[in-house]
């Protein structure tokens, strides 16, 4: 996996002179959009819930609990570990 060295990821993954992702982050980027979207229909007003916490801190509990039994069919899920996943197929 490629280290940041205490940098942004923007500091390394745009060109500094158009300020547009790199290729590969770019791709990256969609490969992370389609694999979330897959199979889900556009809404018109679409919901983001962002869920954070501490570890232990029930983030998992709300969304099987809450979140997925009140909509199976609208959630897309993205842990921490899904981007770790997406960077380590990328390397």
């Amino acid at each position: 996996m490629e280290q940041l060295q205490g940098r942004a990821t923007s500091a390394i993954f745009r060109n500094p002179e158009t300020e547009k992702w790199l290729p590969r982050r770019a791709a990256l980027h969609e490969s992370m959009i389609d694999a979330l979207l897959a199979g889900k229909q556009p809404k018109n007003n679409p919901r983001l819930w962002v869920v954070m916490g501490g570890v232990g801190s029930g983030k998992s509990t709300l969304i099987k609990s809450e979140l997925e039994p009140t909509y199976p069919h609208e959630l897309s899920l993205m842990l921490t570990d899904c981007g770790c996943e997406f960077l380590n197929m990328t390397n």
